[in-house]
């Protein structure tokens, strides 16, 4: 036995290291280096929407008829995200898929604001793009709601529009984010195409294009609170919200 134990330990003790092929060494070396940048930019990620939740949202198709509904709740001012909402001229610099969004004409009374807005972008899916042209009669109650709408008999397609119909909405809550007034943001809205994309596609074209869109609307909100101070919550804002807008 004590020769068997001695014999297994000169063999252990004399067995070369196994050879790692330097492609595979390579191959090592990068997927550590891939996952050390994944990390960095997974904290950045996290570092900058430390002042929101991840937003929701949801895009259903029933025949024609895609129904959209999104959400989040963010640390920023509800005026600025009032302005940046309705800061039309200027969606394309900042909502992918916008290629032009422009003012054609406002009217203002007591209830509100009405507008009625020229609105052109691209739709993509796939390898394909569609474009997409509509005219939208928008109605606006300052800092609380803007409703949207094409199609229907106060709001009749433009020529050479791309969507039959379309209702949307924002809504906008003041809440409270820690120590500080804070907005919640909720979106619903239903869109029928003039010409519907094949049913085998299903919703995810829109689906893909609203979340990108109004994560782009949330970023743009929270830049442009950044440069801005932070209003401090008082529980005054319950019953009258509308004062920490001023």
């Amino acid at each position: 036995m004590r020769k068997l134990c001695a014999v297994s330990s000169i063999a252990i003790r004399s067995a070369p290291p196994i050879a790692v092929p330097k492609v595979l060494q390579r191959a090592l070396r990068l997927a550590t280096l891939l996952l050390t940048l994944l990390a960095v930019a997974n904290a950045a990620t996290q570092s900058d929407h430390a002042d929101r939740a991840a937003p929701s949202v949801t895009v259903e198709r029933d025949g024609d008829t895609y129904r959209v509904h999104a959400s989040a709740d963010l640390a920023a001012a509800p005026r600025v995200a009032w302005d940046t909402i309705t800061d039309y001229e200027r969606l394309p610099e900042f909502v992918p898929g916008v290629a032009r969004s422009h003012v054609l004409s406002r009217t203002t009374s007591s209830a509100g604001e009405r507008l009625v807005v020229d609105h052109a972008g691209v739709l993509r899916f796939l390898f394909f793009s569609r474009p997409v042209r509509v005219r939208l009669l928008v109605e606006q109650e300052p800092y609380t709601k803007v409703v949207a709408r094409a199609g229907g008999a106060d709001a009749a397609p433009a020529a050479g529009s791309t969507v039959r119909t379309f209702l949307g909405r924002y809504d906008l809550t003041v809440i409270r984010a820690g120590a500080r007034a804070g907005v919640r943001i909720t979106y619903a809205a239903e869109i029928v195409l003039t010409e519907p994309l094949p049913r085998w596609i299903g919703a995810w074209p829109i689906r893909q294009m609203m979340r990108e869109q109004f994560e782009a609307m949330l970023n743009e909100i929270m830049r442009r609170q950044a440069a801005r101070p932070a209003i401090e919550w008082s529980s005054e804002w319950k019953a009258a919200p509308a004062a920490v807008n001023r």
